[in-house]
């Protein structure tokens, strides 16, 4: 995620290559594939990308590192989670859910973990889902950090 006020004040010239040397990332969540355009997009590139968006969510072609054409979205953490709120969050909350019940499977839970995700209301959606993420691997430090 790019663009929290937090990052702009560690002033680091390239924040994707910064944020990935203290979290490990799964490799199911990047497809095994490198941060994009990284010998043509640094920090900066990407939020004046991200901030230049009038309406929507900005997305770019550039060449990758490895000589094709990534197609790549841009996003903060603001953008994030309009995002999430325009696309997911009206699905995620309708119960009896099955879309909640394959997310919940896609963070790691049993069959029977994601029956009791995709019955829960209010509240219990977040914290539920809370411990789900925090069970995954979805955000690891990297095993220096420990």
């Amino acid at each position: 995620v790019f663009g929290s006020s937090s990052q702009s004040q560690l002033g680091c010239a390239d924040m994707p290559s910064v944020l990935s040397s203290l979290v490990k990332p799964p490799e199911w969540l990047s497809s095994k594939c490198p941060v994009p355009c990284k010998k043509t997009h640094g920090y900066s590139d990407w939020n004046n990308l991200r901030q230049s968006s009038v309406d929507g969510i900005p997305e770019t072609v550039c060449d990758s590192d490895e000589g094709h054409q990534s197609s790549v979205f841009v996003l903060g953490g603001g953008e994030t989670i309009d995002y999430f709120e325009k696309y997911f969050k009206d699905s995620m909350l309708q119960r009896p859910s099955l879309v909640a019940y394959d997310w919940a499977l896609r963070l790691g839970a049993e069959p029977e973990e994601a029956d009791v995700f995709s019955e829960l209301n209010g509240a219990q959606i977040w914290n539920y889902l809370g411990s789900l993420v925090a069970r995954s691997d979805l955000l690891q430090f990297q095993p220096w950090i420990l």
